[in-house]
This record gives C-alpha cells, structure tokens and sequence, in this order.
C-alpha cells in the first residue's frame, strides 16, 4: 500500500530492473477500482512515457491518498523486482541528465570504435583494428546490459537482442586475445614500435573495461570534467 503524503499528485513508479520482459501492474484505488497497465523491453520503447531505460509508469495520486500496487513479472532473464516512486518533477530531470550521460559514454565507445578500426584499415596495422572491433562488441554488450537495446535494436527481434549480449561478449574476448597476440608478435620485430603500440592498446583496452562495467560512473566523470 502506498499513502501520498504530500500535496504533489503526479508521482512515477519506476521498476529497477531494466531488462524484464514484462509486467503487469495493477493500481487499486481506494473505492476498488483497478488500473491495469502492462510495460516491458519486449514493448516499442517510444511506447514509454519518457525515453528512459528503466521501465516506468505515471501515476496520479490525490493528497492524502492510499492505492495498492500490485505487479507482476513474466522474463526470461534473472529477475530483480525492486521498484521505487519519485515526484514525476524530481525524476523527470534526474532520467534526462542520466540519457544525455549516456550518449557521452556511447561517443566515447563509437570515438574508440572508428577511430582504431580506419586506423587499422589505413595503416595495415591490425592490433589497431582488433582493438576497434572489441571497443564495437563492448558498446553493444553494454548498451544491450543497461537497458537501451530496446531503443537502439528496436528494429531487432526481442530474441535476437537476448543473444546480442552473448555475442558481443563472446566477440570482445576474442578480439582482446587476438591483440595480445598480435603484441606479442610485434614485440619480436620492432622494440619501439611495439612499445608505443602496447600502450595505445592498453589505453584503449582498459578504456573499454571500464566502460562495460562502470559505464555510468564513467559517464557521470567525464561529464563532471567536461
């Protein structure tokens, strides 16, 4: 049960989990009418009140009113049914600055991407290139992990997205193992050149680790310094 304190009256409940399936959820007013509504990443994302990763529903609560909420969840991923509600003027600037956040690190992933893969195309050098096509895998490891698959691969089947992440970890492991090689390999031609070509692969390697598991903590620094 949930009782709005407060004079505010347009609240949003926001599910933690951004990769759940779908849920329905149930609002029950206090003379017994029931709200159903039904949301999940197996929706058209521009169906979402906001273009947020989360999944979320407005609510409209009078002063001094109680509802029961009820929902229910049917994924085939793991399943963490935390939710929160948030004044919908607190949370709407909160999920713009998180989005306009995002695009940072997604640049960041791209800039890495295309830079190091025309890199290895112009100058032959494959380390270039296999570090390129790993920072590729990571921005869509991370982009299908954190929720905003269902916007970008909107145009792929949900069952294609769900496997998306596998691949591109798959992917990413392979390539990283291929750069390593490669320096080992280079190590044993051109001393120098293998040393300035260690520390650009490392830069950018460990750039995209720690994008893929601290995406939005990076995001939220760089745009601190910018």
């Amino acid at each position: 049960k949930l009782l709005n304190p407060h004079p505010t009256t347009a609240w949003i409940f926001e599910l933690e989990y951004p990769l759940l399936d779908e849920v329905d959820i149930y609002v029950v007013r206090e003379g017994g009418e029931v709200e159903h509504s039904t949301i999940g990443d197996r929706y058209p994302f521009s169906d979402r009140y906001f273009p947020s990763r989360f999944l979320h529903l407005p609510l409209g609560l009078d002063p001094g009113e109680t509802v029961t909420i009820v929902w229910r969840v049917s994924t085939q991923t793991s399943i963490i049914a935390g939710a929160r509600i948030a004044p919908h003027d607190l949370w709407l600037p909160s999920r713009a600055k998180e989005s306009q956040l995002k695009l940072v690190v997604y640049g960041v992933m791209l800039t890495v991407m295309f830079s190091q893969i025309i890199l290895g195309l112009w100058t032959g050098d494959r380390t270039a290139s296999f570090v390129g096509t790993a920072a590729g895998a990571a921005f869509v490891a991370m982009v299908s992990l954190d929720g905003m698959g269902a916007q970008l691969f909107e145009l792929f089947p949900v069952e294609l997205r769900k496997s998306s992440v596998l691949i591109s970890v798959l992917a990413l492991a392979t390539f990283l193992i291929l750069t390593f090689k490669e320096l080992f390999q280079l190590s044993q031609r051109s001393l120098s050149r293998s040393r300035l070509t260690s520390l650009m692969v490392c830069l950018n390697t460990g750039l995209t680790f720690l994008i893929l598991i601290f995406g939005y903590e990076l995001a939220r620094f760089t745009a601190l310094l910018a």
